[in-house]
């Protein structure tokens, strides 16, 4: 009987965050209570300012990040349960580490060639971009605030502020 309920968990689970866009109202919760105002805002990338700021790959062969500060890029979509469930995770992140890393996120909704581009496959993913040519590492699914710091930490080379 546990094995049942576990694999139709473990169904609905990888259903919810299919790269399809189902047809069934998603009941949502409700937002934290906060000023949103108050908020560091995480900027939306696009494929040319992914090409611009981040990586030229349709030029460059290998890896090379040369911005001023390592980035996480959230690929994400609108109607992704897990992905509404990591949005404030995120943005508690960014400003928890403002000034020392920058955030983005990617709609795969609005930017599949971007998201292919990255060989996302499933969502949430978040792509830790760490600075010169060390190679990113990408997570995939629901992580928590504390995941995020272990892997800004040992990613980054950044400790919790």
């Amino acid at each position: 009987m546990n094995r049942v309920i576990f694999a139709l968990a473990s169904l609905f689970f990888m259903l919810s965050c299919s790269s399809q866009k189902s047809s069934e109202t998603t009941v949502v919760a409700e937002e934290p209570k906060e000023n949103i105002t108050d908020k560091m805002e995480i900027r939306h990338l696009t494929y040319n300012d992914f090409i611009k700021e981040i990586f030229n790959f349709e030029q460059s062969t290998g890896w090379s990040y040369n911005g001023d500060k390592p980035i996480i890029i959230d690929f994400y979509a609108d109607w992704c349960q897990p992905c509404k469930q990591i949005s404030p995770i995120l943005s508690s992140i960014n400003e928890e580490y403002e000034g020392l890393i920058k955030v983005y996120k990617v709609n795969i909704d609005d930017e599949p060639e971007l998201a292919t581009a990255c060989s996302v496959k499933s969502i949430p993913a978040l792509i830790f971009i760490p600075m010169g040519e060390k190679e990113p590492v990408t997570s995939v699914g629901l992580i928590g605030k504390n995941d995020f710091r272990s892997i800004i930490k040992e990613v980054f080379g950044i400790s919790r502020p």
